[in-house]
């Protein structure tokens, strides 16, 4: 681009009518030019440059935005990164406490008066340094913070008193224990001991969470992955259920509440590892469940130290002492192992065959202890396993069903420093390497993908690596710094055997992707988190100051054969799809800061939870360049800054409230505001080199079933990157969830709590063709296939055809809500049984649309009528009616019994019919896709899921043996978990089910 070439001119692309209400700020956004366009500087605003573009390409309103000038940015990007870092070194600051428990309470002499001055000390093995401590106020309050997870004695000392002693305090991740205690008049020599049940209800947090432990980690089956677990949480949902593993060489990211699933928030350590793809919310790395001591779960309420508002996954790291230990995990399954759930009902649907497994199996050695005594100790795991799935309704050529062949290897040393007793250095590194051999993404076009149309999907290199450095200074005053480094070169390309000749082949009406895969993709996706915190404690305050700050580069290719995609309605040609191929998308997570302060203050029975949030988000887009392809020239972009920049200030407020004094029953409230998550994917939908498409009209007239050059016309021109603009006035989308309830002890060990929750979720980001309006089309009626009754669809105006300019915004119209009501149980019985669980009732609604806009699609163009056809629905991964229970229980004969049940509302589905010059002649939009009925009015079935497993310890000297048998899906379910969805003659055939009853065998070890 050239700042002194071409006339210039302002238009508004605004300025065109648009009936979708869109949200005005005072935030500026940069527009973005393509190649061959050019800028001229206007007069300055906000401390930047306005500017106007011009395309020679074809004359169409651009908006104008800031455009910053190179060097000022730079200026502008040394001297905050200079900010954020002396502001973290002055401070000393660090990453959130990995595990955030504390025991607090009140002291009182025997009249009932608050005694200050009185000395309490923390002892567990958990703690490095063996002992913590703090002194009681003027009220008699104390509170001692950052404590790992573990078993503790608390004792009360104080002249002229007796010692009191508090033995068997059980402190899981993330809870305050309430320890409080009545001195008796009497000599430092006398010692009270005393016995108790450890408490289970939280009356200082107002966060709702779930720890599940390393014993039950190890115990209840699951996949051993943070999804799986996770699954069996009370109230989460996922796109799909997991039978003992079989699903877990995909990620299946977990929504509670409402929430959005880019709003999770992955933790090692209590700091971030999520990567700086798309919105943020991948994290793209397989973790090792050798590695994890416990995983804490939180669903709400989450504090201003937390930036997403969906569940943050908190695992608790191992770490070595001075005794030397080691374990082993080995199980597998085979074919032979699994049950038939195939029945005549599924082939009725159209199901030719079954998904079931080939083999499963997961080995996992770890291994820890002293490299110096009390000074640096080691932990290191291992771990390598693998799921060979066959895949529903597809064979091979020899007519083999087809195979989904995966494995992961982990990698993970830990190594842990204490040079001092109240100083720690700890640091950790897991190299992750995948391997899928037919990876199948399936899509509203096709559920059915042949092998030779699979992706060939590699890891050659992902990781995540940390250092934190942790200091007590005082009683009062903890120190810690750490930072997070997430890495990961992400490949799927054409199966060995494809040649450049095979196109990808699509037929929308029988779900199928043949031929060949889509395209050849890589990614390389790099994020450093730097997270820096201050804590300061009193017996009523606890007060927390902290930073952080994650930036890293990210880069996507793609190439395709042909640079094109065959598309077929019944195995009839009917359009084809260009591309802009080949690409090379080069973006920037210039900042994502965070800085917060809060405080949890307890006045007598109450405990205020607040806090405040100052947020800046930043990306842009580097320099890119790009050969020629089939369809497009070569290209060069300049650099683009500020694609966006927000700034947001977040409050949240937690109030807990003693309701008797006796720790037993505790009223919770919350209202916390959350801004959405983000990675670059904002910026990609406004990149001039993003993978964008044409669709064309293809008459097959050789009939040979291949697009000729001269067959194919009418393209609808190339959407999306050149011609996708952002609102210069687009702010944040964010949410502000609700709570409010009630917990009780009902007897020792056993708590139940009930939580009404809402949310509502706004500003929500989506996209107009302001090129052509609402007004540029036509009414038609046609017969609905489904009902049988008059259905309105929109023809475009012919004179609009081809006319791309998208216009990313908020829109009123996209806004959702959740409202729902969650019974929770945690019992904890005196045998080392345990069982948790809930019963969630509840519904998301909101517009279908709500998604983010794909890069170089005009598919949620919300000028266009057809788009908003029954668009308001069941969104996300809605589930009505939720009933989840987990545990342990030991049987007589050394047997220990445990299971998972999870019985789940189906989830809602769309009917999208595909509109053709077949049912409205003269047809101006090549295809046009409709939602005959709102989602939610169709779902999948009621699923019921039960796994047991049963396991016997043998003490072998110091060695401990425990055979492991896992039984997964008991019932024997086969109940659908994805289906076609588009009208025609494959409506409602299941493309996967349940994996049948299987069993899985093996063993763990214990040194």
């Amino acid at each position: 681009m050239s700042p002194d070439t071409n006339s210039m001119h302002w238009t508004d692309a605004r300025s065109s009518p648009m009936p979708i209400r869109r949200r005005r700020s005072s935030c500026t956004m940069p527009a973005i030019a393509s190649p061959g366009s050019s800028i001229r500087w206007r007069a300055p605003l906000r401390g930047g440059t306005i500017c106007s573009i011009v395309s020679r390409r074809r004359p169409h309103p651009r908006v104008a935005g800031v455009c910053r000038r190179p060097k000022d940015r730079r200026t502008y990007m040394r001297r905050l990164i200079t900010a954020v870092l002396v502001m973290s070194a002055l401070a000393l600051m660090g990453g959130r406490a990995s595990a955030q428990s504390a025991i607090a309470g009140v002291v009182k002499d025997a009249t009932g008066g608050a005694l200050p001055g009185v000395t309490v000390e923390a002892a567990s093995p958990a703690l490095i340094e063996k002992t913590r401590s703090a002194v009681t106020d003027g009220n008699g309050q104390y509170k001692i913070v950052d404590l790992r997870p573990g078993d503790y004695t608390v004792t009360f000392t104080l002249a002229g008193f007796s010692v009191i002693t508090r033995a068997g305090i059980q402190l899981p991740s993330a809870f305050t224990a309430t320890v409080n205690a009545d001195l008796k008049i009497g000599s430092l020599e006398e010692n009270i001991t005393v016995s108790g049940v450890s408490p289970v209800v939280d009356v200082q947090n107002s966060v709702q969470q779930t720890v599940v432990s390393r014993e039950v980690l190890d115990a209840v089956p699951t996949a051993r992955n943070v999804f799986a677990v996770g699954a069996i949480i009370a109230g989460t949902t996922a796109a799909r259920p997991d039978v003992g593993g079989t699903q877990g060489m995909q990620q299946n990211p977990l929504q509670v509440h409402g929430s959005q699933s880019r709003d999770t928030l992955y933790q090692v350590d209590g700091m971030s590892i999520n990567s700086n793809y798309s919105d943020g919310a991948q994290v793209g790395v397989y973790y090792n469940d050798g590695m994890v001591q416990d995983i804490s779960y939180q669903t709400n309420a989450l504090p201003a130290e937390v930036s997403q508002g969906g569940i943050r996954i908190n695992m608790i790291p191992r770490e070595g002492s001075n005794a030397y230990h080691a374990s082993l995990f080995a199980t597998g399954a085979s074919g032979r192992l699994q049950a038939n759930n195939f029945d005549a009902g599924l082939a009725a649907r159209g199901m030719t065959a079954p998904n079931h497994i080939d083999k499963i199996y997961d080995i996992n050695p770890s291994f820890g202890g002293p490299i110096a005594r009390d000074t640096l100790w080691f932990f290191g795991t291992y771990r390598r396993w693998g799921v060979h799935n066959f895949v529903a309704n597809t064979f091979n050529p020899d007519r083999t069903q087809a195979l989904d062949d995966n494995h992961i290897t982990s990698s993970v040393l830990r190594l842990t420093w204490q040079p001092a007793s109240k100083h720690k250095l700890a640091a950790y590194y897991d190299k992750n390497v995948k391997f899928r051999g037919h990876r199948r993404d399936t899509s509203s076009d096709y559920q059915f993908i042949e092998p030779q149309a699979a992706f060939r999907q590699t890891t050659p290199l992902g990781y995540t690596a940390q250092a934190k450095w942790t200091s007590t200074l005082s009683d009062r005053l903890m120190l810690e710094t750490g930072l997070s480094v997430f890495f990961l070169h992400y490949k799927t390309g054409y199966e060995p055997g494809v040649t450049s000749s095979d196109i990808a082949k699509i037929d929308f009406i029988r779900s199928t992707l043949t031929n060949a895969v889509v395209y050849d993709y890589d990614s390389y996706a790099t994020r450093r988190t730097l997270s820096s915190a201050l804590t300061y404690v009193t017996g009523t305050h606890n007060v927390k100051v902290g930073v952080q700050f994650g930036t890293g580069p990210y880069r996507e290719t793609y190439l395709m054969n042909g640079d094109q995609q065959w598309r077929y309605s019944n195995g009839v040609p009917n359009s084809v799809d260009r591309f802009n191929t080949p690409v090379d998308v080069r973006s920037n997570l210039h900042m994502d800061l965070g800085v917060y302060a809060q405080d949890q203050w307890t006045i007598r029975r109450a405990t205020i939870n607040g806090g405040v949030r100052v947020e800046r988000f930043i990306t842009s887009l580097e320099n890119q360049t790009a050969g020629a392809g089939s369809f497009v020239g070569a290209r060069d972009f300049a650099p683009v800054q500020d694609v966006p920049k927000w700034t947001n200030v977040v409050p949240r407020l937690g109030l807990a409230y003693n309701l008797f004094g006796n720790g037993k029953t505790a009223l919770k409230a919350s209202a916390s505001q959350y801004m959405q998550n983000e990675g670059v994917g904002l910026s990609s939908l406004v990149n001039p080199m993003q993978l964008s498409r044409q669709r064309c009209a293809w008459v097959d007239a050789d009939g040979d079933l291949a697009a000729q050059p001269g067959e194919v016309s009418a393209c609808t021109g190339f959407s999306g990157g050149v011609n996708q603009l952002i609102d210069p006035n687009i702010t944040r989308p964010y949410n502000w969830e609700f709570s409010a309830g009630v917990q009780q002890e009902v007897l020792p060990r056993f708590s139940l709590s009930a939580v009404y929750y809402r949310r509502n979720l706004r500003n929500l980001y989506g996209q107009t063709n302001t090129s052509v309006p609402s007004s540029g089309y036509s009414p038609v009626t046609i017969t609905n296939p489904l009902t049988g009754s008059p259905l309105t669809v929109y023809n475009q105006s012919a004179s609009t055809r081809g006319l791309v300019t998208l216009l990313v915004s908020n829109y009123d119209e996209l806004d959702g809500q959740y409202d729902g009501l969650e019974l929770k149980v945690d019992k904890r019985f005196a045998n080392n049984a345990t069982v948790f669980g809930g019963v969630t009732i509840g519904h998301k609604l909101g517009s279908i649309r709500n998604a983010v806009p794909s890069p170089g699609t005009l598919a949620n163009d919300l000028n266009n009528p057809n788009v908003l056809v029954n668009s308001h629905g069941y969104v996300d991964n809605d589930s009505t009616y939720q009933l989840k229970v987990a545990g342990t229980y030991p049987m007589p004969g050394g047997v220990r019994f445990s299971g998972a049940l999870q019985s789940n509302t189906g989830l809602p589905l769309q009917r999208v019919l595909t509109v053709t010059t077949a049912l409205v002649p003269g047809l101006t939009q090549v295809t046009q896709a409709v939602d005959l009925v709102e989602r939610g009015s169709v779902r999948l079935e009621h699923m019921n899921l039960l796994d047991l497993r049963f396991e016997r310890a043998l003490k072998l000297g110091r060695l401990e043996l425990s055979p492991v048998a896992d039984i997964y899906n008991v019932l024997n379910s086969n109940v659908s978990t994805s289906e076609v969805t588009a009208v025609g003659s494959s409506l409602g055939r299941p493309s996967a089910i349940l994996d049948g009853r299987f069993m899985r065998l093996g063993a763990k070890l214990n040194f």
